[in-house]
């Protein structure tokens, strides 16, 4: 029998996030998946690789997203007594790991197989497929009668607002982020975010439909704002319960949302919860780089004393996996050199200097702008482009 799906989560109707802790050592609370791994890591749905990891960019193939999708509505005791005998895929070996899913998903007609009779676990799963699967699991269906074979299915998913704006064709093969914000959409029965539609994706078109909002959230935009801190007028003191990709603004001293932007962030700045999704990607992208350097630049500007080793490579980390500040250089000039993330560290540890810091913390900032804003101009007023110049592939994504 399958698992009942989960009640309304117990927050407050506006807040978008489940959890905010990292599920993951490669996915930081800011990552657009965020939410979704720590649901799918809590109900013991995915664990992630041997050492730690989830790689949300990797593709899946059919087994193991059979596996993923019917442990996400069964109990494992009905999984495991699964007759394996009823399985009639040729290319299904009974002993096979992947064989209770396959035998589960046949009995419930989750899947049927391809016309020769196989299942070609090993296949990598287009979007298409996947539609296919995940319907039938969560039992969706829609009013669509024209079109390819998995229009109904797309159309499901589009009507439960479960397709992520990042799947933009049916041959797409799916992501393990992908398929995880899928589940997480339909079994937490979250409405709230922005998604695609099988009309949508057929045209081609880039926008996707936005979630239906109540008046009393229209007329709560801003629900809450980090920074504020009586005892510490020092630093952007960021609250990272706050922090929930897609739902968070920029606000300079005065509480005016900031628009993506070059020049770096400025004192007072904070960021703050919304009750809708931001549907612009380089706003999104803004409070993203925000949340990842304002502690970064009250660990240096305020607690340097205090901050540990350990602390600092943890909050760094993100600059470390993107190659932002690995390497220094002191000779030259002092306008030439350059430190790195963990030379900064060592040198402000010894002694106040404020030019290399400011060098350090406005450069690694641009450099996740470079990688994460899309048709933004970089060149400078000399016309010099920082991206070009260091290297950086520009919107081609924070990881």
């Amino acid at each position: 029998m399958k698992k009942s799906l989960l009640a309304l989560i117990t927050l407050s109707v506006f807040l978008p996030s489940l959890a905010f802790a990292q599920s993951f050592p490669d996915l930081s609370p800011q990552h657009q998946y965020s939410d979704a791994a720590t649901f799918v890591k809590e109900r013991g749905i995915v664990q992630g690789y041997p050492d730690g990891t989830f790689k949300p960019e990797n593709t899946i193939n059919r087994a193991e997203f059979i596996k993923i999708v019917v442990e996400s509505k069964y109990q494992s005791e009905e999984i495991e007594s699964c007759d394996l005998e009823s399985i009639t895929l040729f290319d299904v070996d009974k002993s096979a790991w992947f064989a209770p899913y396959v035998c589960i998903g046949l009995r419930d007609q989750i899947i049927s197989g391809y016309e020769d009779n196989s299942f070609k676990g090993g296949n990598l799963i287009n979007f298409a497929e996947a539609s296919k699967i995940i319907s039938n699991t969560f039992e969706l269906s829609s009013d669509q009668s024209e079109g390819p074979w998995y229009a109904n299915y797309v159309s499901a998913l589009g009507e439960e607002m479960a397709i992520p704006a990042d799947i933009t064709s049916f041959e797409k093969q799916i992501t393990r982020g992908e398929m995880i914000e899928m589940i997480y959409r339909l079994e937490a029965g979250i409405k709230t975010k922005a998604s695609q539609t099988f009309n949508s994706i057929s045209s081609g078109q880039t926008n996707v439909q936005a979630p239906q909002t109540n008046e009393e959230s229209q007329d709560t935009e801003i629900i809450s704002v980090s920074g504020l801190n009586l005892d510490d007028d020092c630093g952007h003191n960021l609250d990272e319960t706050l922090i929930s990709f897609g739902y968070n603004q920029v606000l300079d001293s005065d509480g005016n949302v900031q628009i993506p932007q070059g020049k770096p962030i400025q004192e007072g700045f904070t960021l703050a919860l919304t009750g809708s999704e931001i549907q612009d990607h380089n706003s999104n992208e803004y409070a993203r780089v925000f949340s990842i350097m304002a502690p970064i630049r009250d660990a240096l500007m305020c607690d340097i004393e205090t901050v540990s080793q350990e602390e600092w490579l943890e909050m760094t980390d993100v600059l470390t996996r993107n190659k932002i500040k690995t390497t220094q250089s002191l000779t030259g000039t002092p306008m030439e050199q350059y430190y790195s993330t963990n030379g900064i560290f060592d040198h402000l540890k010894e002694t106040d200097d404020f030019h290399p810091m400011m060098k350090y913390l406005e450069e690694a900032e641009l450099e996740l702008k470079c990688l994460a804003f899309k048709d933004y101009d970089f060149t400078n007023p000399e016309g010099d482009n920082h991206c070009e110049i260091h290297g950086f592939e520009e919107g081609s994504g924070i990881k």
